[in-house]
Parts: structure tokens; sequence; C-alpha cells
């Protein structure tokens, strides 16, 4: 975490968490107990992302095109748009309101 971080809020596995924002998705899941294998990361060298084996599971909520307003399902919570297939996590940067699986079925 740098000096001009400021803090996010993802939802990690279920549960939202607080993270800084120039945090990758390695990064953020170690800080809050939770570890993404990987092998060819470090996070004193350049991301390059060639061993694949830091895949989560990624989503955003759902916000309506026209309106801006949030998407909602039968309950009343936000949707979440999962990403199609899993993502990298070494170089995928965290976002408000991101929502990681590491332990899915996907994933394992």
């Amino acid at each position: 975490m740098t000096e001009a971080s400021s803090m996010v809020t993802i939802n990690l596995d279920g549960v939202d968490v607080q993270v800084p924002d120039d945090d990758n998705l390695i990064e953020a899941a170690a800080r809050h107990g939770n570890e993404v294998p990987h092998y060819c990361y470090h996070p004193k060298l350049s991301v390059v992302g060639n061993c694949r084996m830091c895949l989560v599971e990624m989503g955003m909520p759902l916000k309506d095109r026209g309106t801006g307003e949030p998407v909602l399902d039968e309950d009343g919570q936000q949707k979440i748009g999962w990403m199609p297939k899993p993502v990298i996590g070494c170089a995928t940067q965290v976002a408000p309101g991101m929502h990681v699986k590491t332990d899915s079925q996907v994933v394992m």
C-alpha cells in the first residue's frame, strides 16, 4: 500500500472487505487470509501472467445502461455481472463494488 492509496470495498468470497485501491486480487485476498495460488507473480516484479495459476471469478454490480440505476434481482439485491471466464488475479486491480470468488468450482 502506498501513501497515496485509499481504501475500497470489495466482496471477497461473500464477505465485504476493505482493501487498498492499488492492490491486485492476489494481494487483496492475502490481506484477508485467502491465499490465491500463484507461481509467476511477485510484488516487486512486473506482472507477466503466464502461469494462469491465480485464476479467480470476478464480477461487478450491474447498472441499467440508460438510467445508471442498479439492476436488482427478485429479492431486491443488486445483480452481479460475472465475467464469462475466470480472470488472472495478478493482473486484475481491485475496484469499488467488485465481487471475487477464490474458492468456486470454476477456479478449483
